[in-house]
């Protein structure tokens, strides 16, 4: 999965934490950097903050939606946000900072190969 913040601080403390849970999980710190990665790398789940300069996380997302569609996505922001939001076909789920980590891990274990077993 990638996880993606501008702050980098928190990208890679979010990926090591999900590395510790068994989980494949790369840190970048752009949306043009995850584009990039997603390239080589085909995740499987996005986790992108809302709030980022040059390509924000819904513009992010949409982008994933069309080169990506098997890439679950979730974003997260600190700002007040719905839980829910739809772009036409699109339903996104929407974690609060401080991230509730049992939530996300709910989220994670229905989202990801790793969930039932298969590789990424």
């Amino acid at each position: 999965m990638l996880v993606v913040d501008d702050y980098p601080n928190v990208a890679d403390s979010l990926a090591n934490v999900l590395r510790e849970k068994e989980y494949t999980a790369i840190p970048v710190h752009s949306g043009e950097e995850a584009m990039r990665v997603a390239e080589r790398f085909m995740p499987h789940v996005l986790i992108a903050d809302v709030m980022m300069p040059e390509v924000n996380g819904v513009e992010l997302v949409c982008t994933f939606a069309e080169n990506f569609p098997t890439c679950r996505a979730v974003l997260m922001t600190a700002k007040h946000w719905p839980e829910e939001l739809s772009i036409g076909e699109l339903r996104l789920t929407i974690f609060h900072k401080p991230l509730d980590l049992e939530q996300l891990f709910e989220f994670l274990s229905s989202a990801t190969p790793e969930a039932d077993g298969s590789p990424l």
